[in-house]
């Protein structure tokens, strides 16, 4: 193109050239500098920028973690809710609870088996950690697993779930538990930034918020496998020392479509 513009200048004042003839010379080598400047727009245009640079690699690099025992379904859509929630997920820092809206409140079980239902959403689920695995620096991959029948039913828990999420959503979320802590089939991994010294002991019962980005099947060392979604994760609460949430949370949780 540089060639062709370049020839086209040239041209208009070689001698032995009418005017009429340069004329057109120079018409025609204004109209490729615009088409030139436009292309160079576009293609500027359509590169993506450093945010989308970074969603894009986490989602390929979930899409291609070891954890998985066969290719996992990877919510591709996802990219712009965290693009446009980016300054509740940015992987530089940790977040407080309050920066990322939340638009459902699913029980554990749903937000796993029905993943796909909820990508692009901000969600807030309760479990219990399992193992905190460190990526370095301050990330972690957070194992959020059900929690006990025991732990669910006992008054101090409902009452501190109660306080931070109000009576509906607690009842929700406190339904879904199971008897055995051992015998798991689901669970969460959730990808986070924990603050400094923020580190979760295992059992801590803990309010997840983030949104789901992948959901497949994984297994454990006895080979026994399980349904996982995985989240980016904004904040974890260890709700039994937190205050009361300021940011009252939705009333009501649309029902999702199938991930299947």
């Amino acid at each position: 193109m540089a060639v062709i513009l370049t020839f086209a200048v040239a041209a208009v004042f070689a001698p032995g050239w009418h005017p009429p003839r340069r004329r057109r010379v120079l018409t025609h080598a204004a109209s490729l500098a615009a088409i030139t400047a436009i292309w160079i727009g576009i293609h500027v245009a359509v590169q993506p920028n450093h945010v989308q640079r970074q969603i894009t690699a986490l989602l390929d690099e979930t899409e291609n973690a070891n954890i998985w025992v066969s290719k996992p379904a990877v919510f591709r859509e996802s990219s712009s809710y965290i693009e446009k929630n980016f300054s509740a997920f940015d992987p530089q820092r940790s977040h407080d609870w309050e920066e990322l809206p939340v638009d459902k409140v699913p029980a554990l079980t749903d937000l796993v088996v029905q993943a796909g239902g909820y990508a692009g959403n901000g969600v807030v689920t309760l479990g219990r950690v399992g193992v905190a695995q460190p990526l370095g620096g301050d990330q972690y991959v957070v194992q959020v697993t059900p929690i006990s029948q025991a732990n669910a039913e006992s008054v101090e828990t409902r009452q501190s779930v109660e306080a931070q999420i109000g009576t509906e959503h607690a009842g929700t979320l406190l339904s879904d538990s199971i008897v055995d802590t051992n015998r798991v089939t689901y669970m969460l991994y959730v990808r986070i930034v924990l603050p400094p010294l923020g580190a979760l002991p295992t059992d801590e019962t803990v309010l997840v918020k983030g949104t789901p980005i992948a959901y497949g099947r994984t297994q454990d060392r006895t080979g026994r496998q399980m349904d996982v979604a995985y989240l980016v994760g904004s904040n974890i609460r260890r709700f039994y020392d937190s205050p009361r949430l300021s940011t009252p949370l939705p009333t009501q949780t649309p029902e999702p479509q199938s991930s299947e």
